[in-house]
């Protein structure tokens, strides 16, 4: 893995295996914005306020070493790492239906 984490977007689809949690209950395959409704079940999160730490983000200051006290917001998000940076997505040829590559879906 080369640690180069993208953030993933709510209708991405992850599959773990259910035994990497040990205090949710998770399927196998779900969405990002699944993942996040479980856990913000898990945390309590059961008010508007308490979502936007997941959603929108919430009001914050961040102080970053040697740095001064800089206002935002934060907010929670699932990132990916994945193991081989040289992936390539097949190109598609308008012109012909034959040499359309496709990638199977591994888990």
């Amino acid at each position: 893995m080369n640690n180069q984490f993208l953030r993933l977007e709510s209708e991405d689809v992850i599959s773990v295996h259910p035994g990497n949690f040990e205090r949710i209950e998770v399927s196998k395959t779900f969405t990002v914005t699944e993942i996040i409704e479980i856990l913000q079940k898990h945390v309590g999160c059961n008010n508007k306020t308490d979502t936007k730490f997941f959603t929108a983000g919430m009001e914050a200051k961040v102080l970053r070493p040697g740095d001064v006290w800089q206002k935002g917001k934060i907010r929670i998000g699932i990132e990916f790492c994945p193991e081989e940076t040289d992936t390539q997505k097949p190109a598609i040829n308008n012109n012909s239906h034959s040499n359309i590559e496709t990638a199977p879906l591994n888990h």
